[in-house]
């Protein structure tokens, strides 16, 4: 039983992976951290989302939580892309100083004369 779902995860990660690879090669891009330590994060963020919405549906929520896993790789990316010499700790503190992503990700109130 162990040994499946160790293959199960292993498989996951070795298909996201080769989807990273691709992805990096055909956009001549240099990735700052290990291919299959990429692919094993985005496997548990895009886990954890289903295990959620197996226990509790919420079609809403699914999609915001998503929306919030997608803006987090954007906003590690272009962390990565800066050329201040900053730390990748910085951006992880940034992130954990922030307000919660989700009231960032929300469409901005309409404004009075619109």
């Amino acid at each position: 039983q162990e040994e499946l779902a160790k293959w199960q995860y292993e498989s996951y990660a070795d298909v996201v992976a080769r989807w990273c690879t691709e992805a990096a090669d055909a956009a001549g891009e240099d990735v700052a951290i290990p291919i299959s330590q990429l692919a094993r994060i985005m496997v548990a963020c895009i886990d954890g989302l289903i295990l959620q919405y197996v226990c509790d549906p919420d079609d809403a929520r699914a999609d915001r939580d998503l929306d919030a896993v997608v803006a987090l790789f954007q906003a590690a990316k272009r962390h990565g892309e800066r050329a201040d010499g900053t730390a990748p700790i910085a951006f992880v503190r940034g992130v954990l100083e922030s307000d919660v992503a989700e009231d960032r990700l929300s469409a901005p109130a309409p404004s009075a004369d619109g």
